[in-house]
């Protein structure tokens, strides 16, 4: 599943919303795509949610290793 962060809407609550979806599909599926553009707002609230992932056991990497992963199926 890929999320849009900011498509629509470019607010820390929207944006703050959209994370937590990602973060529920990442637990119930093993991954999940976020897609977000360059705005202050949009990278802030990325910083302030990735700093919490370590302690909910949750790995923030790039596109490429999630790729990597599929072809290991």
């Amino acid at each position: 599943m890929t999320a849009f962060l900011d498509n629509r809407e470019v607010s820390r609550a929207t944006i703050d919303a959209r994370l937590a979806e990602v973060e529920r599909i990442a637990q119930e599926a093993g991954v999940s795509i976020a897609i977000g553009q360059a705005f202050p707002v949009t990278i802030e609230r990325i910083r302030v949610w990735a700093d919490t992932l370590n302690q909910k056991g949750i790995a923030l990497v790039s596109i490429s290793a999630v790729v990597d992963r599929q072809s290991d199926r």
